[in-house]
């Protein structure tokens, strides 16, 4: 069932909250404690956020196909370990700003989707841009207070 006008135009307010408060954040700090290797587990900062591109990539092709009719699944739990690090290596050589332009660019084309797509629910969503983004913000938040920012 699409989603109404109203819930459909507070989903995409909480995905620009969400947005707003991340990009924020990373304005706050400097590229060179985003490129830091090891920040993060064995991540950098600049890995974690082409993770978080690579996961609204992936949710905007799935948006598609099932706008297209597909039931298939976006990926099995069992698979996001492999995904993860399969998107992150790639990108693993790239500056932090171009891992920010394709961040942007994944965003704006999964809220895209997400606005004029018929099948898409307010948690799919929400889930994966602005309640994902608050899972990691601790982990930028802490590369924050080590910048001493």
């Amino acid at each position: 069932m699409p989603m109404a006008d109203t819930e459909r135009t507070e989903t995409l307010a909480e995905m620009a909250r969400g947005h707003h408060e991340l990009t924020e954040l990373l304005d706050s700090l400097d590229s060179s404690d985003l490129e830091r290797p090891n920040t993060v587990g064995h991540w950098s900062g600049k890995d974690v956020l082409s993770h978080i591109a690579a996961w609204e990539v992936e949710a905007t092709h799935f948006v598609g196909a099932h706008d297209a009719g597909s039931d298939e699944p976006l990926i099995d739990e069992s698979q996001f370990d492999a995904f993860n690090e399969e998107n992150v290596s790639r990108t693993r050589d790239w500056t932090f700003a171009q891992v920010r332009a394709y961040f942007e660019s994944a965003h704006m084309d999964f809220v895209n989707a997400c606005r004029n797509s018929p099948t898409v629910t307010p948690g799919f969503a929400t889930g994966l841009s602005s309640h994902h983004y608050e899972e990691h913000m601790g982990q930028f938040r802490g590369m924050q207070s080590k910048s001493g920012n």
